[in-house]
């Protein structure tokens, strides 16, 4: 089980340019992409948002995927 914080950013497009995949950009630069339940909708709502992921994490060819069992959203008043 991996816990990590960072924000979520689109990592793939469909051709219409919709966001299709999602990852959590850490703060110490990690990429990790997303398998998640949650619908595109609910993603794309939190794009830019700093989230804390937890899940399994696997490593295939470098690419680093973590299958999420939970997200939260930190969120933040903005002054």
């Amino acid at each position: 089980m991996i816990k990590t914080k960072g924000i979520i950013v689109p990592v793939d497009w469909n051709e219409d340019g919709v966001a299709i995949a999602f990852a959590v950009s850490t703060f110490d630069e990690d990429e990790y992409v997303l398998e998640s339940g949650l619908s595109r909708e609910e993603l794309m709502a939190l794009i830019r948002e700093e989230v804390e992921v937890w899940g399994e994490l696997r490593v295939e060819g470098g690419k680093k995927t973590i299958a999420v069992s939970k997200i939260t959203a930190k969120k933040q008043a903005v002054a």
